[in-house]
């Protein structure tokens, strides 16, 4: 549910408005959930924040039931990006699986650009798993071997001041 939307279900104190209460089948859950102790009843809808974007999204009692029971996802995980950041992160996880490869061939500094940007991205939209730091080191590495070529002083790079990576 989008964050104008939801001005209807929350209320001036930022609670929900009448939340959806949907039974657990147990036996529908994953097998790591099964195991778990202290398995809740019911699903309620409830209120939770994009680390992307911090847009406000309910999580329905409907969507939890598919969550936990069709998708078999643990009982007690939770969602932490909205559907737009969350095929964004995806989509830049398959991008970045990519980029060892890349970085064995060829590159123009406009590659390694949006490798770095790809990077940066990603890192904002994930909760607590950071980019590989070597990866990071070989780009670099990369385009101080370009940009030293071209008589670029170490760190005064254009393209680490772009992406706000150096500061004057």
């Amino acid at each position: 549910m989008s964050n104008r939307n939801n001005k209807e279900y929350i209320n001036a104190h930022g609670e929900l408005k009448n939340p959806r209460v949907l039974a657990v089948d147990r036996s529908m859950l994953s097998e790591a959930s099964q195991r778990s102790a202290f398995l809740p009843e019911t699903y309620t809808t409830r209120i939770e924040h994009c680390i992307g974007c911090g847009v406000i999204e309910l999580f329905t009692a409907e969507e939890q039931k598919q969550w936990y029971e069709k998708l078999k996802n643990y009982i007690f995980a939770t969602r932490s990006r909205c559907k737009s950041c969350q095929k964004n992160w995806k989509r830049l996880k398959r991008e970045i699986s990519e980029f060892p490869k890349t970085l064995r061939d060829d590159c123009t500094l406009e590659d390694l650009e949006k490798m770095l940007a790809a990077l940066i991205e990603y890192d904002s939209l994930s909760e607590t798993v950071r980019s590989d730091i070597a990866l990071f080191n070989r780009i670099y590495k990369k385009i101080n071997e370009i940009e030293g070529r071209m008589n670029v002083p170490l760190n005064s790079s254009p393209l680490f001041k772009r992406l706000g990576l150096v500061h004057d």
